[in-house]
């Protein structure tokens, strides 16, 4: 019983330790800033260290709203609109609001995240690739 209960405290810590083996730069500035990132592990691993990452920096995190807490096997999209009362004719407004997840063959994942609010859109894209025993990770992140 003390195995199982050891193990069991394994998988749960898996998620929090994983993130510490997530490096980032910054490669470009501007629009769109660009992250480059290493992983040491898989996909998987990678998709959580980023989805439990406590950076300062949001381009750093997966924050968004009804964003996976894993990495799903198939492909995934989430569309939704937002709504807000921007002009305050006391009519919202209906915002689009977009989340894939795109299984480009089994060494590569893309994540498209779209936004539209009354002032700005933003969009984001990130690119995961295994690369050897490492996931390297491309973050493109375009707010206007």
């Amino acid at each position: 019983m003390r195995i199982r209960s050891l193990i069991l405290s394994l998988l749960l810590a898996t998620p929090f330790a994983a993130a510490g083996n997530l490096e980032c730069n910054q490669v470009q500035e501007g629009m769109p800033t660009i992250y480059r990132c290493i992983y040491h592990g898989n996909l998987a691993q990678a998709y959580t260290a980023l989805s439990t990452s406590r950076s300062d920096d949001r381009i750093l995190r997966f924050n968004f709203p009804h964003m996976p807490r894993q990495l799903p096997a198939r492909n995934f999209t989430y569309r939704s609109h937002n709504l807000y009362d921007e002009d305050g004719d006391g009519k919202n407004e209906i915002y689009p609001l977009e989340l894939t997840i795109r299984h480009q063959g089994s060494n590569r994942v893309q994540i498209d995240y779209m936004e539209s609010n009354p002032g700005s859109i933003y969009s984001r894209k990130t690119l995961l690739r295994r690369k050897g025993r490492n996931v390297e990770i491309i973050i493109k992140d375009y707010a206007a």
